[in-house]
């Protein structure tokens, strides 16, 4: 056991050393610009699956009023379809790619305040703040780099409802902590965020109902 706790206390005082965020500036400018290669890609057509196009089509059809389930079968819940029907109408890939794209930023603001909420909340020995900024902006860029990474990436739905699903946590969130006003209206675009996510991705109920509950007991 002694030899144990002395292999940690050595590991953990190398780290000390070493200094993780002494080159923090250098590790962002890497994960950004790879961040934005990605993009590029994305809008030039890379990660494009043919599930787009099925719901461009779809939300094309709603522009002429024309529901699913009615002449033609189509295996998503309607939400799909009504959150295509501004690329549909306008046949243009690159409006779905936008609205996931500037959906993917706002909620990261949100993850950024609901992250460095959550930390001051339930922990009481926080001792270097500035530490802490980097290493949720850390998180962030992460975040940013998994979405862009998962198949489909911002072509597909699964971003969408990702984002969808964070939105109504922070809500939620937001709504416990009782520091501010429009209390009511949050708890709605909470439960609304939540029910637009699992409409997308019915199997994102059972994390998106369990983490409410912790947050509030």
């Amino acid at each position: 056991m002694k030899n144990i706790e002395d292999y940690k206390y050595k590991f953990s005082n190398l780290f000390l050393r070493i200094n993780l965020f002494k080159y923090e500036n250098f590790i962002f400018f890497i994960i950004l610009t790879i961040i934005l290669f990605k993009i590029i890609l994305i809008f030039k057509g890379y990660g494009y699956t043919w599930d787009l196009d099925h719901a461009m089509y779809f939300g094309n059809r709603l522009f002429y009023k024309e529901l699913i389930f009615t002449l033609e079968y189509y295996d998503k819940l309607p939400i799909v379809q009504y959150l295509f029907y501004i690329p549909g109408a306008l046949k243009n890939v690159n409006v779905w790619l936008s609205f996931n794209l500037v959906l993917t930023i706002i909620t990261s603001i949100f993850f950024y305040k609901f992250t460095n909420s959550l930390i001051y909340t339930y922990s009481n020995n926080i001792l270097n703040k500035n530490l802490i900024s980097k290493i949720i902006l850390f998180a962030i860029l992460i975040y940013y780099y998994l979405i862009l990474s998962i198949e489909g990436n911002l072509h597909h739905i699964n971003a969408t409802a990702i984002n969808f699903s964070i939105l109504s946590i922070y809500l939620f969130f937001n709504y416990v902590q009782n520091k501010t006003n429009f209390l009511i209206s949050k708890l709605f675009f909470s439960i609304l965020f939540a029910a637009l996510s699992i409409s997308i991705r019915p199997y994102l109920a059972l994390p998106i109902l369990i983490l409410p509950l912790w947050i509030k007991f």
